[in-house]
C-alpha cells in the first residue's frame, strides 16, 4: 500500500505544507528603529556563545501580514558563535525591513541572553527571522 508521501510524489499532487508556530512569519514590515538595547558582549554571556537583543521600532508600512500597534519591540539575534551579527550594529533612525514571527512561539530560544533594556511595556514583543534581504540592517 503507497502511503500519501509516496501519492504526492507520484502524482505530483501539491498538498499544504504544515508550519510549525516558530517558523511562521507573521508580517513583513519596514520599520525605524526608535529605541535599540546595548547588545551583550562575550564576557556577559560566557560561556554561550549565542545572544538576542531587542529593539522598538515603529512601523512606517506592512508589506504583508498585520503587526498590532504601531510600535512594537523586536528580539533580533545579536551573537551567534561568539561572533557579532549585523544586528548588533543596529542605530536609532535606522531604517529597516523585517520578517516577524511570534516571540511566544519561539520557546527554544528563550532561555538564552537577551539585552532588554525597552521601557515600553505595552508595545507587543516580535521575534526577527534572519536571513535573506528582509533581515538585512540598513537595507530600504
Amino acid at each position: 500500500m503507497l502511503d500519501a508521501r509516496q501519492l504526492i510524489r507520484r502524482w505530483k499532487i501539491r498538498a499544504p505544507r504544515e508550519t510549525h508556530a516558530s517558523r511562521r512569519v507573521v508580517a513583513v514590515v519596514e520599520a525605524v528603529a526608535v529605541d535599540v538595547s546595548t547588545p551583550k558582549t562575550m564576557k556577559e554571556i560566557y560561556p554561550y556563545t549565542q545572544a538576542f537583543m531587542s529593539a522598538l521600532f515603529e512601523v512606517r508600512r506592512v508589506i504583508s501580514g498585520r503587526v498590532e500597534g504601531k510600535r512594537f519591540v523586536a528580539v533580533l539575534m545579536s551573537m551567534n558563535g561568539g561572533e557579532d551579527l549585523p544586528a548588533a550594529s543596529l542605530k536609532r533612525g535606522t531604517v529597516i525591513r523585517l520578517r516577524l514571527g511570534s516571540w511566544d512561539a519561539q520557546k527554544h530560544l528563550q532561555n538564552h541572553e537577551l539585552a532588554d533594556d525597552i521601557l515600553e511595556l505595552d508595545a507587543p514583543y516580535y521575534f526577527v527571522f534572519q536571513g535573506g534581504r528582509a533581515a538585512r540592517i540598513g537595507r530600504r
